[in-house]
Formats: C-alpha cells, sequence, structure tokens
C-alpha cells in the first residue's frame, strides 16, 4: 500500500497492554437482523428507558453547549430543537450526504456530500443560518479542540495539502505536503492531527500524528487490518479497533500509541464514546451472525445488530448494564453524552433516542 512520501524519523511505538476481563458476558440471545431498515417513521421496538428526541430519518446530528440538539435529516434538512421544541433552519436538498462533523460548542458544522471520492466540503452557521464552501478539492476536514480552527485536506492533483483554516480571521496556512489520499483527519490535541486510512479488514490501515509546533509526522500504526480509532476529550487516550486474521480486539491507548487495556467485548468505535478517560459507554452487540466481517459489514449496512448499552469503569475494570438488549431492538451509533443523558441514533429506524445514565 502507498506510505506518505516525507522522509522523517518514524516512531514505532506500539507497547504491551495488560489484558483484563469485564464482568460481562456477551449473550448469544436472537442473533442480529440482516436486511433492509424500515421506512422512516415505522413503529419502532426500541424499549423501554428509551425516550425519543426526534422520530424523523437521521443522518447526523450533535449538541450545543447551551443543550439544544441540531439534526440533520437524511433529506438535508437541518432542525434545531429545543425543550422539544423542532426549528426548520434550513431546508435545502443535499444530495449524497457523506458527514457531519460539528465543531465543539455546536455553532458550526463541516457537512460533506456528494461524490465520495470527490465530495463538496461547506461549514454551515446553525446562528446565522448560512454556508461557507471549502475550498474546491477538500477531502477531509476536523475541528481543533477549541472550535476556532479547521484542519483540511486539498487534493487537484499530488501532492495533497494539509491546511489550517482560522474561522474568525479567515486566513489560511498551509503546514504539509505529501502525496497520500484518502485519508481522514481527527484533532484531539490542540498541537497534534492524526491522519488515518479508510478502514477495512480486508486491506492495512495506518495513522500517523503529525506534530503542528515541530512540523513532524509520526507513524504510530502501520498497515494494520481494520483498524478505527476513537479519541477521548482531551487526546490523551484513545480507543481503537482491529481485526486481524478475523480476531477482533478493542484497546485503549494512549497518545503515543501504546496499549494502555485491551477489552473483552466486541464492538466498534463507532458504537462507543467516553465520558472523560476513565469512563467509556459502548452499545455491544448481543450477536453477530456467523462469518461477520467488522468493521466492513458495519458499514455496508450488511449487518445491524441488537445492543446491550454498557458503561464500562477503566480504572477499576468493572462494567453496568444501563440498557438491556432484551426490551427492544436498538442498533445504536453516533453515541453522544450531555446532562447525564446518552443520545444515539438507531440504525433500524433512523430515530434519535436518549437514555439517562446517572445510574
Amino acid at each position: 500500500m502507498k506510505k506518505i512520501l516525507i522522509i522523517i524519523a518514524l516512531i514505532a511505538v506500539l507497547g504491551i497492554g495488560f489484558f483484563f476481563a469485564w464482568p460481562y458476558i456477551q449473550e448469544n440471545i436472537g442473533g442480529s437482523r440482516t436486511g433492509t431498515l424500515p421506512p422512516p417513521g415505522a413503529n419502532n421496538s426500541a424499549g423501554s428507558g428509551l425516550a425519543p428526541l426526534s422520530l424523523k430519518a437521521i443522518f447526523a446530528y450533535w449538541l450545543t453547549t447551551q443543550g439544544d440538539i441540531i439534526t440533520l435529516q437524511e433529506n438535508g434538512v437541518i432542525s434545531q430543537i429545543v425543550n422539544g421544541q423542532e426549528e426548520v433552519l434550513t431546508d435545502q436538498a443535499i444530495p449524497d450526504l457523506q458527514s457531519a462533523i460539528a465543531s465543539p460548542d455546536g455553532k458550526f458544522a463541516l457537512i460533506s456530500f456528494g461524490p465520495r471520492l470527490a465530495p463538496t466540503v461547506s461549514l454551515f452557521d446553525v446562528l446565522k443560518k448560512v454556508w461557507q464552501p471549502l475550498p474546491q478539492g477538500t477531502t477531509a476536514a476536523a475541528w481543533d479542540p477549541v472550535g476556532t480552527r479547521i484542519a483540511y485536506l486539498k487534493t487537484g492533483g499530488e501532492p495533497v495539502s494539509l491546511i489550517l483554516y482560522d474561522v474568525k480571521t479567515k486566513k489560511s496556512t498551509e503546514i504539509l505536503r505529501f502525496h497520500e489520499e484518502g485519508l481522514s483527519l481527527s484533532w484531539a490535541q490542540s498541537g497534534k492531527i492524526y491522519l488515518s486510512e479508510a478502514p477495512s479488514a480486508k486491506t492495512g490501515s495506518s495513522l500517523w500524528a503529525f506534530d503542528i509546533n515541530q512540523r513532524s509526522l509520526t507513524q504510530l500504526f502501520s498497515n494494520m487490518p481494520g483498524f478505527i480509532v476513537s479519541w477521548a476529550p482531551g487526546g490523551k487516550t484513545a480507543l481503537t479497533f482491529t481485526n486481524n486474521f478475523h480476531e477482533n480486539a478493542l484497546a485503549i491507548i494512549n497518545d503515543k500509541g501504546q496499549t494502555l487495556n485491551q477489552l473483552t467485548v466486541t464492538t466498534l468505535p463507532s458504537k462507543c464514546i467516553f465520558g472523560n478517560n476513565t469512563t467509556l459507554y459502548c452499545a455491544v452487540p448481543r450477536a453477530l451472525p456467523a462469518g461477520t466481517i467488522l468493521p466492513d459489514d458495519y458499514l455496508k449496512h450488511k449487518i445491524y445488530t441488537e445492543d446491550d448499552i454498557l458503561k464500562f469503569d477503566l480504572a477499576s475494570s468493572t462494567a453496568s448494564v444501563l440498557y438491556d438488549g432484551n426490551t427492544g431492538a436498538v442498533d445504536a451509533t453516533q453515541l453522544k453524552i450531555q446532562n447525564n443523558k446518552l443520545s444515539f441514533v438507531n440504525r433500524y429506524d433512523r430515530n434519535l433516542y436518549s437514555l439517562e445514565i446517572n445510574k
């Protein structure tokens, strides 16, 4: 596979983590659902303890620091939910939605749409209800931890440019050039941007950390099948998934790529969220169909899961069940936490739900 063509001393810092077993045993009950999702508005089987926040077909959503909910429907309509009341911010149709990444305060969102390999990326201002397109050729973008700058990748042939954009001053600065396409970005720490390849169990993926101040690039992982990473607040730790020879593995790593903990449950980082550096919430499939290949089959919607929702205490190596999947079918993704409530999109009906977690 292609490598980033920059001559930098790459430091391999994969550590040997310690293994601990969670006091949670996955049950093989009923198997996972497969097939086509029910149409929007269909009767949902989600069980007791869940509160519906939106019964629209949700593509993505985010939360503001004021506690409001912003939803992006699959048809492109953007709405704001305040105290249970929904207001449409824009009803402009958006074709082929690809992603939506909100600023930390929820006042802006980077929305990608159009062809997957040549998307349009535009900045949406929630308060002003206006759009500002990023330069043509933008393929990926990420917010800094405080929401004042955007990092984005711009192509137009080779090389690819990594550019920083200041939202207030509208000034752009190129900080890196390289010859690798198809990367995604995450900006977990103020001085460090991570670049990663698309995950697939069929090909290896790599992760690089770019130090903005030192202008140095370090490879943390190389050629890891199915590799996915999701960072905790502050960017000091992260949850990773790999599928090596069909052996699914979840691990907690530090920002140097060293393994801290290994988890014995099987789920994906997209079905988890850190409460803090020592608390992790995950939707864990109760069972997977025989022959399932993660993350490919889940990302391609070949399978849908029936989840329990668990709270993991990483400091004490204990876990508790917040939602029992026996009470109703939930395939939870896009987990977020605010005001002692865990919200998520249920892939069965694409509706938005919340769950009390102060227990």
